[in-house]
C-alpha cells in the first residue's frame, strides 16, 4: 500500500514540476518577446511617487560623447509634429501632421540624425496629427507605437477584434486613421539581422518609458511619464471628442520638464486637474515648457491647468492664417498672465529646443522676434 502512495506522490510531483516548468518558460518567453511586459513586472517592485503610477526603469546606454538632447517642433502647418532626439541615440516621434509630407521627410533627413524611430506616439485619431504617420512608418523603421483607445469604424480595412478596440463613446472612420492602423499592423524593424514586428499598445497612465545614459561615470536619465488618460480600464473612457483622447505626458531630462498635451481640451484637462491638483505639491508638476493643447484653441489650456503646471515657456503648433483662427487671443492672454514666453510655428517657423546635461536649454527659430507674437484670432 505504501509503495502505491509513493508512486502517486512521485507522479504528482512530476506533474507539478512539469506545470511549473511550462509556466516559467512561458513567463520568460513573454518577457523576452514582449519587453513592455518585462518592464511592467520590474516596475511592480519600483513604484513612483507620482500618484502611485508604475515607475519603469530604462536601459542604460554607455556613450563616449554626450550629445545635447534636441526637441524639434516641426512646422507642418495646421497640425502637430514633434521629433525628439535623445542622447542615447534613440528617437521619438509625437504626431506627424497631415500636409506636405515631402517637406517633413526632407526635414527628418537633413535636420536630424534619425534613421529609426524607437517610439512613435499617435496622440489621437484626427488627421492633422496622424495624417502623415502612415508614410513615416513606410519610410522609416519604427520599433514601438503608442496609440489612442479609439475604434476604427471605416470599411477600408478589416482588423482583428484584438487589434481594433475603442471606447463606445467615440469612433473614427477616416481613411487617415485606417491607413495608420494598417501600417502599425504590418510594421517591422531589423534587430541583429532579424526582422521583428513592431510592438504597440493603447496608451494609458502606465505607459511610461525611460532611459539612462552613462557618460564619464555619471548617469543622466530621461523619463516619459504618461499622466493621462487616468482610468484603470480604458473601456471606461467616455469622451465624445477625439481631442480628449490625447495623453498628457510629462517629459523630464536633467531637471528640465516639458508637458506634451496633444489636442487635450477642457474635459481631459479637467480630469487631469481633478486628479493631480491635490498631488501637485508632492509631485512637482511645475514644468519649464508647455506644448500648448489643440493649437492654442480657446477650449484648451485652461487657467486651472496653468495654475498647476506654471510653464515658463509655451510652444504653439499651428498654421499661418489657419481657418480655425488658432491661437485664440484668450489663450494667449492666459499664457501671458502667468508670465510664459510664447513660441509659435505660424510665426517662428520650425522651432528647435536644445537641452544640455547641465540643465540649461535654448530655443532656436527660423524667424527671429516676429511681430504679432501676442496677437491671436477671435471668433
Amino acid at each position: 500500500m505504501a509503495k502505491k502512495k509513493n508512486k502517486k506522490r512521485k507522479k504528482l510531483k512530476i506533474i507539478i514540476s512539469t506545470i511549473a516548468l511550462i509556466l516559467i518558460i512561458a513567463f520568460v518567453a513573454t518577457c523576452y518577446f514582449y519587453p513592455p511586459f518585462y518592464e511592467y513586472i520590474l516596475s511592480l517592485f519600483n513604484r513612483d511617487e507620482d500618484g502611485g503610477d508604475i515607475r519603469v526603469e530604462g536601459d542604460t546606454a554607455y556613450v563616449t560623447v554626450l550629445d545635447d538632447l534636441q526637441v524639434h517642433f516641426v512646422d507642418v502647418g495646421q497640425g502637430d509634429c514633434i521629433i525628439i532626439e535623445l542622447p542615447d541615440g534613440k528617437n521619438v516621434l509625437i504626431d506627424a501632421g497631415e500636409n506636405k509630407y515631402e517637406n517633413l521627410k526632407e526635414y527628418i533627413d537633413t535636420k536630424t540624425d534619425v534613421k529609426v524611430f524607437d517610439y512613435v506616439i499617435a496622440t489621437h485619431a484626427d488627421s492633422d496629427h496622424i495624417g502623415n504617420m502612415d508614410k513615416v512608418l513606410q519610410d522609416y523603421e519604427v520599433k514601438y507605437i503608442y496609440r489612442p483607445y479609439v475604434l476604427y469604424s471605416g470599411d477600408k480595412y478589416n482588423f482583428s477584434a484584438d487589434f481594433n478596440k475603442g471606447s463606445s463613446e467615440y469612433k473614427q472612420s477616416s481613411i487617415a486613421y485606417g491607413d495608420l492602423l494598417n501600417e502599425i499592423n504590418n510594421e517591422t524593424y531589423t534587430l541583429n539581422g532579424e526582422t521583428k514586428n513592431a510592438g504597440w499598445e493603447f496608451f494609458d497612465y502606465n505607459s511610461d518609458f525611460a532611459g539612462k545614459i552613462s557618460y564619464n561615470g555619471t548617469i543622466y536619465d530621461y523619463y516619459f511619464d504618461f499622466l493621462t488618460p487616468r482610468v484603470d480600464n480604458l473601456s471606461s473612457l467616455e469622451y465624445n471628442d477625439a481631442n480628449d483622447y490625447s495623453p498628457i505626458i510629462k517629459f523630464t531630462y536633467c531637471n528640465v520638464d516639458i508637458l506634451f498635451t496633444g489636442d487635450a481640451e477642457k474635459d481631459a484637462e479637467a480630469d487631469f486637474v481633478s486628479y493631480y491638483k491635490t498631488l501637485a505639491s508632492e509631485m512637482d508638476l511645475d514644468v519649464d515648457i508647455l506644448k500648448v493643447g489643440h493649437h492654442g484653441s480657446e477650449t484648451s489650456t485652461t487657467q486651472d491647468l496653468l495654475d498647476i503646471v506654471k510653464p515658463e515657456h509655451s510652444v504653439i503648433q499651428c498654421g499661418l492664417n489657419n481657418k480655425h483662427l488658432h491661437p485664440r487671443q484668450s489663450t494667449l492672454d492666459r499664457l501671458v498672465g502667468i508670465g510664459s514666453s510664447i513660441y509659435r510655428n505660424d510665426l517662428h517657423g520650425d522651432i528647435l529646443l536644445t537641452i544640455t546635461a547641465n540643465a540649461t536649454f535654448t530655443f532656436s527659430t527660423e524667424v527671429k522676434n516676429p511681430s504679432g507674437i501676442l496677437i491671436g484670432g477671435d471668433a
